[in-house]
């Protein structure tokens, strides 16, 4: 037999856990694709002759932007946050390190394409839902 106090535990765990996991994820989602932008672009500039700076620019910034806008939870708060934190992300430290200038046009581009898609993944799911 349970006794009381494994019951009261196990409905605690059962009332909080799934509360905590959601806002984990959703912390994770915002947080973690600005911190692997800002990663690749702090080893990337370890290295002066590297160029793999332009492939991050070109093709593996916009995809993070994407996959960004996929994963963000419903809330637009979340994705403003996530978007502002990963725009920070390339745009600072691209213009501390390598100072090329204008990062912004790019930019506002990832933006566009990661709000499109945050959109279209909402209404795939409302679709799929109903």
């Amino acid at each position: 037999m349970l006794t009381e106090q494994a019951v009261t535990i196990a409905y605690y765990r059962k009332l909080f856990l799934p509360k905590g996991l959601m806002l984990m994820k959703k912390i994770l989602s915002t947080i973690l694709p600005s911190l692997v932008i800002f990663a690749f672009i702090w080893f990337d500039s370890l290295f002066p002759e590297s160029k793999y700076i332009l492939l991050g620019i070109y093709l593996l910034f916009p995809i993070i932007f994407i996959i960004q806008g996929i994963i963000c939870p419903n809330s637009k708060k979340y994705m403003i946050i996530g978007f502002l934190l990963s725009s920070f992300a390339v745009i600072i430290p691209i213009s501390v390190w390598y100072n090329m200038g204008s990062m912004i046009t790019p930019v506002i581009i990832y933006l566009l394409l990661g709000i499109v898609s945050f959109f279209l993944s909402n209404k795939i799911r409302k679709i799929s839902i109903s």
